[in-house]
C-alpha cells in the first residue's frame, strides 16, 4: 500500500473540515491552507524525530590540493536534496578497498588550527567542516579520495504542481498528516473544540507510529544532533594529529 498524494490528503482534510471548498481559511482558499498545514505537518515531524525517510547515502570525490567543495544538493538518483545534518564521512584512497573515519570540526576551530592557505600541508584528509554551502577538508589531498556520505535531509514538500505525488514520510504517517492538518485548519477557523479533538487525534496517531517504529533498533524518537556538536573531533591542541599539521 502506498503512501497518500498530496490531492488525496487534500481531499481528505477537505472532508473533515465540512467539504467548505467555496470558503476561505486564514484568507486563503481552503486548498491552500489545507496545502500549507499538511506541509507544515511533514516539517514538524522531521525536525523533531529521526525518520528513515530523511536518510541519505551520497558519495563525493575529493582531488589533489583541493580542499573546498560544495555541499553536494543531489541524491544518487538525482533527486535535489537539502542537508540538514551530517553523521559520517568515510574516506578512502582511490583503489584502496578499507576507508577510514573523516571527523567533524566546526569550522571556526578549523580556522584556527589550520592555515588552509598553505596548500604545502597535503596528505589523507582527517577532519572536515561546514561553513555556509561548502565543506572543507584538512589537509589538502594528497590524492584522488572518494567519500560516502551519511546524512539526513530536509524533508520533500509539496508545491501545487507536485501534489499528485505521494507525500515524504511513507504510509505509517498518513493518518499523522491528515490530523495533523485538520487541526491546524480548525485552530486557524477559531473552533477551538474541532481543533482539541483533531489535536488529540494527531497526538494519539503520532503515539502509535512511535510505537511502531520503536520495534526498529535504529529508530531514535529524539532531537537530531548537529554535525558540529557531535564530539569537536580535532579541537584539543594537545591532540597529536592536529600538532603534526600544525609543526
Amino acid at each position: 500500500m502506498a503512501a497518500k498524494t498530496g490531492s488525496e490528503l487534500i481531499d481528505v482534510v477537505s472532508g473533515n473540515l465540512g467539504n467548505r471548498s467555496s470558503g476561505l481559511i486564514g484568507g486563503k482558499s481552503t486548498d491552500d491552507a489545507i496545502l500549507d498545514a499538511i506541509n507544515e505537518g511533514i516539517r514538524r515531524i522531521c525536525r523533531k524525530y529521526k525518520v528513515f525517510q530523511a536518510e541519505k547515502k551520497l558519495t563525493l570525490t575529493l582531488t589533489t590540493s583541493a580542499y573546498e567543495y560544495a555541499v553536494p544538493t543531489s541524491d544518487a538518483a538525482g533527486a535535489t536534496i537539502k542537508i540538514r545534518t551530517f553523521l559520517k564521512l568515510v574516506g578512502y584512497k582511490t583503489g584502496e578497498t578499507t576507508g577510514y573515519p573523516i571527523l567533524p570540526m566546526t569550522a571556526i576551530k578549523r580556522d584556527q588550527l589550520f592555515p588552509l592557505t598553505n596548500t604545502d600541508r597535503t596528505g589523507r584528509p582527517q577532519y572536515y567542516s561546514r561553513f555556509a554551502e561548502y565543506l572543507d577538508f584538512w589537509p589538502y589531498p594528497d590524492a584522488t579520495y572518494i567519500v560516502n556520505i551519511k546524512c539526513y535531509v530536509y524533508p520533500t514538500v509539496f508545491t501545487t504542481a507536485s501534489v499528485a505525488n505521494e507525500h515524504f514520510l511513507g504510509e505509517e504517517f498518513d493518518d499523522v498528516i491528515e490530523n495533523y492538518a485538520t487541526a491546524r485548519c480548525f485552530l486557524k477557523l477559531q473552533q477551538t473544540d474541532d481543533y482539541r479533538e483533531w489535536h488529540a487525534a494527531y497526538k494519539d496517531s503520532l503515539r502509535e507510529v512511535k510505537s511502531m517504529l520503536q520495534d526498529d533498533p535504529d529508530w531514535h524518537p529524539s532531537d537530531i544532533v548537529h554535525d558540529t556538536e557531535m564530539g569537536k573531533h580535532g579541537d584539543d591542541l594537545n591532540d597529536p594529529t592536529v600538532r603534526s599539521f600544525n609543526s
